[in-house]
């Protein structure tokens, strides 16, 4: 038997390895599939979500209910915006999208604004540490209790008639809590002709406090009338207020009350009696910037129920600036029980200007 040895070269051996080399190479997966390409970090977005959970991704759409979001996990996520309490993102473009949607400001804007308003602080601090001056200067000016007004009206007339009229009213009052004051007065004079047409003098003051959750009052009021033959009058009340609306827009309230007016006359009568009181005051926003006021206080004798007195007053109030304002204002008075020979009824109307400060 022929017998015979078969030797493979040596450069077969080596183009065997290399060969074998070559495909490990190319078989092994990290080399072989490039990964899936992830989305950049910086348009990415953050929401945060009221029940604490967190949701970040890709933005897709906004409307004006919710936004779309694209989750590498969870695919596309619809998120309502009421259900977002806060969000963040890297990227200028998608910031300034997701603010014309979503009212809460993003995460990188709470922050800075909260440094900066820390930074302010800190100044403030220095500064008041430094000048004591400055911590009254920062502190809060506390509203005027006081108020005062001014009205102002007059009237000339030359020609077939030569007559002159002015009126002058005021108003002051402080208010603490459920305490008030107020004091007020009207005068008005008048000549026509060489003749006196007007002289009148109207005072009153009035004390407002809230007694055992009841809104009480107390009032006095002083008057001379020398075309009504009146020296003085001098009359006491005491009641309750009832507010029926205390809106900014509109006001309306009733006064109760009791007391007793001395009232002395030319003629040579003199009166004390008890009286009651009752008065209707309102307010009301007629437009943006004028207001109409009104008030109407009947008086009336407890013994005598057909001798009673009416005192009514409206105006419009237009502000001009800050302290002046245009007043247009009619007053009427009425006495069912006039002395000597005057009319019972006088009726005025002012325009006029008014001043607060």
């Amino acid at each position: 038997m022929l017998r015979s040895n078969f030797f493979a070269p040596r450069n077969f051996s080596l183009l065997l390895a290399a060969i074998f080399f070559f495909l490990l190479f190319f078989s092994t997966p990290s080399f072989a599939d490039d990964p899936p390409a992830q989305p950049a970090v910086k348009s990415i977005v953050i929401l945060h979500l009221s029940n604490g959970d967190r949701v970040s991704g890709q933005l897709i759409a906004t409307s004006e209910e919710q936004i779309e979001i694209e989750n590498v996990y969870a695919g596309r996520v619809t998120v309502r915006l009421s259900e977002i309490k806060g969000w963040q993102t890297a990227d200028a473009e998608i910031r300034t999208r997701l603010t014309a949607v979503i009212k809460v400001k993003d995460s990188d804007t709470l922050e800075r604004e909260a440094l900066e308003a820390k930074e302010n602080s800190r100044i403030v601090d220095a500064k008041v540490a430094t000048n004591p001056k400055a911590k009254q200067e920062n502190k809060p000016a506390k509203p005027d209790p006081w108020k005062r007004q001014v009205n102002f009206a007059y009237t000339m007339t030359r020609g077939n008639v030569k007559s002159s009229d002015a009126n002058l009213a005021f108003n002051v009052s402080r208010k603490k809590g459920t305490r008030k004051i107020a004091l007020s007065s009207y005068g008005r004079s008048g000549v026509r002709d060489g003749q006196q047409s007007a002289s009148l003098i109207s005072s009153i003051f009035r004390a407002e406090q809230t007694v055992l959750k009841l809104p009480v009052f107390a009032e006095s009021q002083f008057e001379i009338d020398k075309l009504k033959k009146l020296d003085f009058r001098f009359s006491e009340n005491i009641g309750i207020s009832y507010p029926v609306l205390k809106g900014d827009s509109r006001q309306l309230s009733f006064d109760f009350g009791t007391g007793f007016t001395k009232e002395d006359y030319e003629t040579g009568l003199q009166k004390l009696n008890a009286t009651s009181l009752l008065r209707l005051t309102a307010s009301q926003k007629i437009a943006p910037r004028t207001i109409l006021n009104q008030q109407a206080s009947f008086f009336s004798d407890l013994t005598d129920p057909s001798a009673y007195r009416i005192q009514a007053e409206a105006s419009l109030t237009t502000p001009l600036t800050k302290n002046l304002a245009l007043r247009l204002a009619g007053i009427n008075r009425f006495d069912a029980r006039p002395q000597g020979q005057v009319k019972p009824n006088d009726f005025t109307l002012l325009t006029g200007f008014t001043f607060d400060f």
